[in-house]
């Protein structure tokens, strides 16, 4: 459960504010914002906060099917980004305008969000979101 004080606190209500369609965009955006907050950046550092947190709630919050699944492939993606752009420091990264990494992230985070999923090995119904099997 989210503190109310919690810096994350405004992600899960991004569900709720405009377009579903531009999610991603929104997402990538707030994430990066708040990794370039001094204040916050260590404690986003914590990858199953965000995860249980943050994206599983947004991902069940939009009715996403495979919600566990979706908030996986985003936390990692994201945080994946996060360490090599503000812990790693890697060059075209690091020094990236946030606004372009937007750009180039966000179509990815909206298909892991709300596209169709491509594999076998995790069929609709096969996560606790969807009432199957883990």
């Amino acid at each position: 459960m989210l503190r109310a004080d919690s810096p994350t606190a405004g992600l899960v209500e991004l569900a709720h504010q405009g377009d579903v369609g531009t999610l991603g965009a929104r997402l990538v955006r707030q994430y990066l914002e708040l990794w370039e907050d001094p204040a916050v950046s260590g404690r986003m550092l914590v990858a199953a906060f965000m995860r249980e947190a943050v994206l599983l709630p947004l991902a069940r919050r939009i009715g996403s099917t495979q919600a566990e699944l979706r908030a996986a492939l985003t936390g990692a993606h994201l945080l994946g980004i996060a360490t090599a752009r503000y812990v790693l420091r890697i060059e075209r990264l690091a020094s990236a305008d946030r606004e372009s990494l937007v750009g180039h992230l966000a179509p990815v985070v909206q298909r892991y969000l709300t596209g169709e999923l491509h594999s076998s090995d995790f069929p609709p119904g096969t996560d606790t979101c969807d009432g199957g099997p883990r």
